[in-house]
């Protein structure tokens, strides 16, 4: 099982170069091509937090940017947090002269760094595919912990049950078959994701598993009764 350490070592390796980092987010290394990836994640993400213009946002595992460079135009801060020195790094350098972007390096797997209900939208997006399952719900128990009330937050990962999931699975089976490397991907099922956003405190809880790969959740932290 992985630790805080672990993953910071795993990822900085990953991410000790720019095409490294790139291609270990998004599987791409062209700027035009990530900014192009970038912006569909954040039309979509757009729509699925109800962003508003005076919106301040959060995203775990932000990586190189590759969706926050795209959403910071539409949101009044946006936040990127990341266990890899390496990935905010590079993450600064391609937002450089965005002001309403902040990046934050994690000391551990948590949000300790943030204050409780900060944020009026978290959201986490191919990243928990990468985390053990006690620390995706760690994540997701944050989550709730810095959003605001009423908030919205957004997660997602590879869902087993899913035909091309379940191909994944196979793959890494077969290419894996005795020792993992550390970002070896993990999967979740929609029955799981839904007891760890429930668990966590969440409510109006929508799962979505018609996607070929992925499970997502959308939910809300409400006001007491």
């Amino acid at each position: 099982m992985a630790n805080e350490n672990e993953y910071k070592h795993v990822w900085d390796k990953l991410s000790s170069s720019f095409d490294g980092a790139a291609f270990h987010v998004c599987c791409l290394t062209d700027e035009q091509e990530i900014r192009r990836n970038g912006a569909l994640t954040a039309d979509f993400l757009k729509r699925v937090l109800q962003l508003q213009p005076d919106h301040k946002v959060l995203e775990i595992g932000c990586g190189i940017g590759r969706v926050g460079r795209e959403l910071a135009p539409d949101c009044g801060e946006w936040h990127g947090a990341d266990i890899s020195g390496n990935m905010i790094r590079h993450a600064g350098q391609r937002m450089s002269g965005i002001k309403n972007a902040f990046l934050y390096e994690l000391p551990a797997n948590d949000l300790g760094v943030f204050n409780d209900q900060s944020f009026d939208a978290v959201y986490a997006t191919i990243v928990f595919m990468h985390l053990d399952k006690l620390d995706v719900f760690r994540y997701i128990r944050e989550a709730y912990r810095v959003l605001k009330s009423p908030g919205t937050a957004y997660f997602d990962t590879y869902n087993l049950l899913a035909p091309q999931g379940w191909q994944e699975f196979l793959k890494i089976l077969a290419a894996f078959p005795s020792k993992r490397p550390g970002h070896v991907s993990q999967f979740c099922t929609p029955q799981e994701m839904r007891k760890f956003v429930s668990e966590a405190g969440f409510s109006q809880i929508e799962i979505g598993e018609l996607d070929p790969q992925l499970v997502t959740a959308r939910c809300k932290r409400l006001p007491p009764g």
